[in-house]
């Protein structure tokens, strides 16, 4: 999944290419810290607000099934419930 964003390559690739003058066991470990730590931070922010729209989009269908516990579903109630499906859809 994450080969999709074209970033990635920059990200590993800066975080990789640090100097450090010491022995290669504790450069590569340096090097090896570095990257995850630049992953984690874009990790966040590319995912995190995939998080807050699936969980907004979860909120809605969620009311809306409380609406249809007590009556139909109007047809822009229905339509919107059938939008935001596709939406959660695209989304996982």
């Amino acid at each position: 999944m994450c080969l999709e964003y074209l970033d990635i390559h920059d990200i590993v690739a800066s975080a990789w290419s640090s100097v450090y003058h010491a022995n290669a066991i504790t450069s590569l470990a340096q090097k090896l810290r570095n990257t995850r730590s630049a992953l984690r931070i874009w990790n966040k922010s590319q995912f995190e607000s995939v998080k807050r729209q699936k969980l907004d989009l979860l909120e809605v269908l969620n009311e809306l099934d409380i609406l249809l516990e007590t009556r139909p579903l109007s047809s822009n109630e229905f339509s919107l419930k059938v939008s935001t499906l596709n939406k959660l859809d695209r989304i996982h």
